[in-house]
């Protein structure tokens, strides 16, 4: 109907168009559209009608943009004149469409895309998302599973607009496996966002660590999973799981390394600090010195109680031992003096310190390790092994014996020394010294008598490095008398042994028998004359000791038979002439 209209309007064209050529028309051929030009015979001012007929011309999604005077569409038609046989030529324009961009189930938006009907034009690329899956491009229906339209193609608008449709391909995400400290690999693991999926056993490993299943974080703070449990559903951008590690408890295992004792082993965990339990071994002569790796201690040390990590699989610690000194500590148990403690190492064998240590009238006999020496003794200098504590050492002393020596002190005759202990008393030895003319007074600590004075056999008290007593005499004094027969001649009270006796006058006045000479003074009632005193009356007499100090003494004169010498003469004689004197008594 659309064609046989057409043709209509063509042929009463051609009817007017010879009619007004007849009346003064020319022709005019339109072209438009690739189609046979539609020719109009109109008058040469009837450039309207040429517009309006020009204006009736339709082509499905253009529109008229333009009529020109040439084929290339440079000179634009002025719509006035017009001339026989003139070609006109109509450019045609594409209408403009839209592109609708529809997200279908994704999120974002676009706007429209407007394309000239019939020309070609570059897709705005893709601004839409949707979780869980990547852009795969456009289709014209919204359950395409394939795409018609790359993201950003080229498009041509033959329709009179489009809608687009966003086409998704589901991502595929991966389970990362981290060993978050651990050891060893684990593949990743695929599935599809959305999708379920078992997780693949642990494979990794780490030291003094129990693995303890997964955490989205590697702190475990996230999300927990256990060791092939069934994710329900992947999630955008796939899932990284940290190993989760549970340290492992070990025992610090305490040695007592030569001591004695018990410790219970103490657990720590692993890469965890703990202050080390105190110290509960003991050693005889040892102080606890601190704990080593080593028994021999040339591994590491740690102090009692010291903060230890644990950074091996258990461990143990020897005790250190440090050896003790101790004092060996000198009593003087009554002496007087300083000794200095003497400091020895345990179980050391040493030499004891020389005793300095005095006590009057005692000699040192030793030590002892009880002050009443019913302990352990020791000599001076003795070699002792050092036990596990302090050793106090009593000084023993032996009481002295110290003499009393017994000076004469201008006597005569010998003691023994009297041997007495320091601090005893005793009698003394009964003195047995004489002296000529006197007479024993007892004893004196000083020879002048200036000193302590002991009585014969006297009780002494024996004091430190003995005594020496002096005897002390006293001078003898005798009361004499001197007799000539019965005649007293002369008296002498109180006569001192050893005075000169002023007796030559009284002697001298004797008259002397007839025959008869003086003979000295004899003690009365010595008839054998065994004693003589003073044989020349010409001179003093000197006192004699007389034994008894205070005593009468008698003196007699002695008169003696006169004795004489008889010379011999033998006047020529001849034979035994060898005897030239003999004595001879008064008579005889």
């Amino acid at each position: 109907m659309k064609k046989l209209k057409k043709l209509l309007v063509a042929f009463v064209t051609l009817v007017c168009s010879f009619i007004l050529f007849a009346c003064g028309t020319i022709k005019v051929f339109v072209n438009h559209n690739g189609q046979t030009p539609l020719e109009l015979t109109v008058g040469k001012k009837d450039a309207d009608n040429v517009l309006e007929e020009i204006n009736k011309l339709e082509k499905d999604g253009y529109h008229i943009g333009g009529v020109y005077t040439d084929s290339a569409y440079t000179q634009v038609w002025d719509g006035t004149e017009l001339k026989n046989d003139q070609h006109l030529y109509v450019q045609w324009v594409g209408n403009d469409y839209n592109v609708t961009y529809n997200s279908n189930g994704g999120t974002g938006t676009m706007a429209n895309q407007t394309i000239k009907y019939g020309s070609s034009a570059t897709l705005t690329n893709n601004a839409f998302t949707k979780t869980g899956y990547s852009f795969a491009g456009w289709a014209t229906t919204a359950n395409a599973q394939t795409a018609e339209f790359a993201n950003g193609a080229n498009f041509s608008m033959n329709q009179k607009g489009i809608t687009l449709y966003a086409v998704w391909s589901v991502n595929s995400y991966a389970v990362v496996f981290n060993a978050n400290n651990g050891t060893g690999t684990m593949a990743n693991q695929n599935a599809n966002f959305g999708a379920s999926l078992t997780l693949n056993a642990n494979e990794f490993t780490r030291t003094g660590y129990s693995f303890a299943g997964w955490n989205t974080e590697a702190d475990g703070s996230g999300n927990s999973y256990t060791d092939g449990a069934t994710i329900a559903s992947m999630g955008e951008g796939g899932i990284t799981l940290y190993a989760q590690w549970q340290a492992n408890s070990y025992a610090v295992i305490f040695n007592s390394n030569g001591g004695t004792g018990t410790m219970s082993s103490q657990n720590i965990d692993y890469t965890s600090s703990a202050n080390l339990s105190n110290n509960v071994f003991e050693r005889t002569g040892y102080s606890f010195a601190g704990w080593n790796t080593k028994a021999d201690g040339t591994g590491t040390t740690y102090a009692e109680g010291a903060l230890y990590t644990m950074n091996t699989l258990g461990t143990t610690l020897y005790a250190l031992w440090s050896i003790n000194s101790y004092d060996v500590k000198f009593n003087a148990n009554g002496g007087t003096g300083t000794m200095a403690d003497q400091t020895v190492e345990f179980n050391a064998r040493v030499n004891l310190t020389t005793n300095v240590f005095v006590k009057e009238g005692y000699s040192f006999a030793g030590w002892n390790t009880k002050a009443d020496g019913t302990g352990q003794a020791y000599i001076n200098n003795a070699i002792i092994t050092m036990g596990a504590e302090d050793l106090t050492l009593y000084a023993v002393w032996n009481i002295n014996s110290y003499g009393v020596n017994f000076d004469a002190n201008g006597g005569q005759g010998t003691m023994l020394k009297q041997d007495i202990n320091f601090g005893a008393s005793a009698n003394l030895t009964t003195n047995a010294f004489v002296r000529t003319g006197y007479s024993f007074a007892g004893w004196n600590t000083k020879a002048d008598g200036t000193g302590t004075t002991y009585a014969d056999g006297a009780s002494i008290q024996m004091v430190a490095g003995g005594i020496t007593l002096y005897a002390q005499w006293q001078i003898e004094k005798y009361n004499i008398v001197i007799k000539n027969g019965t005649e007293t001649i002369a008296t002498y009270n109180n006569a001192e042994f050893g005075s000169d006796i002023n007796s030559s006058a009284e002697l001298g006045e004797l008259t002397a028998p007839t025959g008869k000479t003086y003979g000295g003074l004899y003690l009365d009632g010595d008839t054998n004359f065994e004693n003589l005193y003073l044989q020349d009356y010409e001179e003093d007499l000197v006192v004699p000791d007389f034994g008894n100090d205070g005593a009468n003494i008698v003196l007699n004169v002695r008169w003696a038979t006169t004795e004489g010498t008889v010379n011999l003469h033998y006047n020529g004689a001849t034979g035994n002439n060898s005897v030239t004197s003999l004595d001879a008594v008064y008579g005889t």
